[in-house]
């Protein structure tokens, strides 16, 4: 059976409106985005750990950035010059991965925080909510449901 351009095959039988057919892609993106949705309002509960997290990131991120530079300026500044000037450029980039170093640790240590902290909230959620079941709920739900 040939399929036109535009038109997608049916498992069944016969062809779908192109309108109707869901690509992949689009599907997988709903399919995660939305339970991570959820997660705000737990997440929101921790402001300055948050906060912490994305500015460490930020500093990760840029002194990343700066390495190239930093190791261009060792190279062409300081053995093309012939001078003793290397040492110099050498301290500014051991700052830079002093930093990225550092940077990264502590988000590294917050985003572990914040997980530990999110899985502790939802398991205290989900017991709270297991205790305000009524025990008829116990019988005709299994585990599971």
């Amino acid at each position: 059976m040939s399929v036109a351009h535009g038109e997608t095959l049916n498992s069944k039988n016969g062809l779908v409106d192109p309108a109707d057919a869901v690509s992949p892609a689009a599907t997988r993106r709903e399919k995660v985005i939305y339970p991570l949705a959820r997660l705000i309002p737990y997440i929101r509960r921790y402001p300055l750990m948050l906060t912490l997290t994305i500015v460490s990131l930020l500093v990760a991120a840029a002194s990343t950035l700066f390495l190239p530079f930093a190791i261009r300026q060792v190279i062409d500044a300081g053995f093309a010059n012939g001078s003793g000037e290397i040492d110099s450029y050498f301290q500014v980039l051991l700052v830079i991965v002093a930093v990225l170093a550092v940077a990264s640790a502590i988000r590294f240590y917050c985003v572990y925080w914040l997980g530990e902290r999110l899985v502790a909230d939802l398991k205290g959620d989900v017991f709270s909510k297991l205790i305000s079941l009524s025990a008829p709920s116990y019988d005709s739900n299994h585990s599971g449901e």
